[in-house]
């Protein structure tokens, strides 16, 4: 525990399919059952080397523990923490991009929101309800960028979560593909 009342973060690993996923968790000081955030972090990868998927979630976990939340930020296949865990779908967009432009690249990133990626956040769902220290009816979840965009696709297909904020969400893809 720090002086914040909280600890972490811990590394855990979430099973998704065939792969073993890692996230980092922050958790409120007590033996209570806490409400808890899922991060749904953006496209990280390929031609972005300026940003650390780590950093990132290591900046808001302490802000949500601090006020009492259980924090869970996933590394979903390919980023961070899960390098190595599946294809970045990054990468396969920007591979996309190159073959057969905007529009294939469209494809991909749609197909993905509904596919893999999606997977690797209901599995980060069914992680933290299957924890003794989670209140799974105070369960919330926040995305941006491309995680913006696969939250609103995990809300639509989790009525239980109490919660769920989106911020940027396609902010790269919004006006470049009417898919989305």
């Amino acid at each position: 525990m720090n002086a914040q009342g909280f600890s972490g973060p811990d590394t855990v690993s979430v099973r998704s399919g065939k792969l073993t996923l890692k996230g980092l968790l922050w958790r409120p000081a007590g033996n209570a059952l806490f409400p808890t955030v899922i991060f749904c972090h953006g496209s990280y990868g390929g031609t972005d080397t300026l940003h650390d998927p780590n950093q990132n979630i290591a900046l808001l976990g302490p802000v949500f523990a601090g006020k009492g939340y259980m924090f869970l930020g996933l590394l979903r296949r390919g980023v961070g923490l899960s390098k190595g865990q599946g294809i970045n779908s990054t990468e396969l967009m920007e591979k996309a991009f190159k073959e057969r432009g905007q529009e294939g690249r469209n494809v991909v990133q749609l197909e993905h929101l509904q596919t893999d990626q999606f997977q690797d956040m209901i599995s980060g769902l069914t992680f933290l309800r299957n924890r003794k220290d989670v209140d799974t009816n105070r369960i919330a979840i926040v995305g941006h960028s491309f995680g913006g965009s696969l939250t609103l696709l995990v809300a639509e297909n989790e009525p239980g979560l109490k919660a769920v904020v989106v911020f940027s969400p396609a902010g790269y893809s919004w006006d470049r593909s009417p898919q989305l």
